[in-house]
């Protein structure tokens, strides 16, 4: 997968200012050599803190750079785990969209190195915890809470959906809260391409019926994964029955879930239907997405850690030795910084800015 440009947010002008900025302010640090991060990357530059999760591949931890003392998420993937060609692919592929994604409502990639054993992913820290932590201890939210954390979902679908992704594992687990607002993460099993996907993959709970079939499936397989969540926020996470209609939410969040969770994937609701119902007609989009509305403080107000896994907390925080050797993934390595001063040099170029101080 190539890494062609996402669509724009910002104006040409808006572009050229961001990018020359960081030109300067990048070039200055690394001329310095005051900024560590610049330097070849390796696990040795972290200490490591915490286990914050795990997955089939592999765990991410709380780590603090060395030199910076920046905490950061780290997704380390032991390559023998990585069996298949396919499961090679989908972990550079996570590493190719993260460098591209540029959305507030999606971690940001700081930086992917390996070893011969690993492959590291060294991305923002989500200090707020998953959401799906959240829904264990509250059991539901109030439709109000419901509401503003469905529409911050909508508006990172919309980006990934305008850019031709299709997410494919939504759930309270990949959905990360930091000062009250969410970032997706995880984005192993996306996919970029407009065409209709046959693979059958993602978290069975939130699987629409399509991708369990052999027809092909569109992005609308994130739209049914969007309603079973919304589901779980509105009546609880038991989702081995869903049934609303007798339950005691409101009249227009049952007829939203009607529609996102409709099994004709032609009727099921897109995006842009989603935020015009009436559902969402109290929430400002636009402020939204600039997240200029003060969240619940239930979501800002709680200890360190508490909405994290308590199980992978008490784990031990090493990166345990392996002696099994594997190949190199090939592009897997990436640096925010020296992204950022390329793309800034780049541009410098392109409108005939000096590069030196």
């Amino acid at each position: 997968m190539g890494n062609k440009c996402l669509k724009p947010h910002h104006s040409e002008m808006e572009c050229r200012n961001t990018f020359v900025d960081e030109f300067y302010a990048f070039k200055q640090l690394n001329d310095q050599n005051t900024e560590p991060i610049l330097n070849q990357a390796s696990i040795k530059d972290y200490q490591l803190l915490k286990v914050l999760g795990r997955g089939g591949f592999g765990k991410v931890m709380l780590v603090q750079h060395k030199k910076n003392n920046q905490l950061y998420a780290m997704k380390i993937i032991n390559k023998k785990n990585l069996t298949s060609e396919w499961m090679r692919r989908s972990a550079k592929t996570e590493r190719q969209l993260l460098e591209i994604l540029d959305s507030p409502f999606i971690v940001k990639l700081i930086e992917a190195f390996q070893t011969q054993q690993k492959l590291y992913l060294v991305v923002e820290y989500m200090s707020g915890g998953e959401l799906f932590q959240y829904l264990k201890h509250y059991g539901k939210f109030s439709e109000e809470v419901a509401k503003f954390y469905a529409a911050q979902i909508l508006l990172s679908l919309e980006y990934l959906h305008s850019n031709g992704i299709k997410y494919r594992d939504l759930k309270p687990q990949n959905i990360l809260l930091e000062k009250g607002y969410i970032k997706l993460t995880d984005f192993g099993l996306s996919t970029r391409n407009d065409g209709l996907q046959f693979s059958q993959c993602g978290t069975i709970d939130y699987l629409a019926p399509e991708v369990l079939g052999n027809q092909g499936y569109t992005n609308k397989c994130d739209i049914w994964s969007f309603g079973v969540v919304l589901y779980q926020m509105l009546i609880g996470c038991d989702t081995e029955q869903i049934e609303f209609e007798n339950t005691s939410i409101s009249t227009q969040a049952k007829d939203l879930l009607s529609h996102l969770l409709d099994v004709n994937v032609n009727t099921r609701y897109n995006l842009q239907q989603a935020q015009k119902h009436v559902f969402f007609e109290d929430i400002d989009f636009e402020a939204l997405s600039k997240k200029k509305i003060t969240p619940q403080s239930m979501f800002l107000e709680h200890s360190r850690f508490k909405f994290f896994s308590k199980s992978c907390l008490e784990q031990s925080a090493v990166d345990t030795e392996e002696s099994e050797c594997a190949s190199q993934v090939s592009q897997f390595t990436y640096n925010q910084y020296k992204s950022k001063i390329s793309r800034a040099d780049t541009l410098c170029s392109s409108y005939g800015v000096p590069k030196s101080f």
